[in-house]
């Protein structure tokens, strides 16, 4: 989203010549329209969906005895404190690599509250196949598949304060 207070639209007309940058001026006034909408008449957070959901693996029945289970967040969306939505369209699983820095192989290890974080994110898709095309225009990528970002935290010893004076 542009960081300055002119909202400006292309104005058609006739005989008019159109480029790339014209495209992207069209594209982002229409997405940072509906990104301001999505914060200046709602709220961020999540809209639906997007439950954490904990899959044994096979043959085990779920008792307390279990060792390990498969993490997923289900499909959904949300949107993030600057109007971003993130769609999540399939289950998809939180990896190990995820939950590495917290792993404690100690038998009597105490459980730990995890938060899981979903972010907004961008991926360039369909990379130019003209070797000069590549060469003269930086990210002159086909497409820009608007994905999202998971990530854990442990949340602090305590609660943050907030001081009144």
């Amino acid at each position: 989203m542009a960081y300055n207070t002119d909202i400006e639209r292309l104005n058609y007309y006739e005989g008019e010549y159109l480029g790339a940058t014209d495209f992207e001026a069209e594209q982002e006034y229409q997405r940072d329209m509906r990104r301001r909408h999505n914060v200046g008449q709602h709220t961020w957070g999540i809209v639906s969906g997007l439950d954490i959901a904990q899959v044994p693996p096979a043959g085990q029945t779920g008792t307390f005895g279990q060792t390990s289970v498969t993490v997923y967040i289900q499909p959904g969306m949300a949107v993030d404190g600057f109007g971003r939505e993130i769609v999540v369209l399939s289950q998809t699983q939180l990896t190990q690599d995820l939950f590495a820095p917290y792993y404690n192989p100690n038998v009597g290890a105490n459980a730990l509250t995890l938060n899981v974080w979903i972010s907004y994110a961008e991926a360039l898709l369909n990379p130019p196949t003209d070797a000069c095309v590549a060469a003269s225009q930086p990210n002159s990528f086909g497409r820009v598949q608007e994905t999202f970002a998971l990530s854990i935290t442990q949340p602090p010893a305590t609660p943050p304060t907030t001081r009144l004076s």
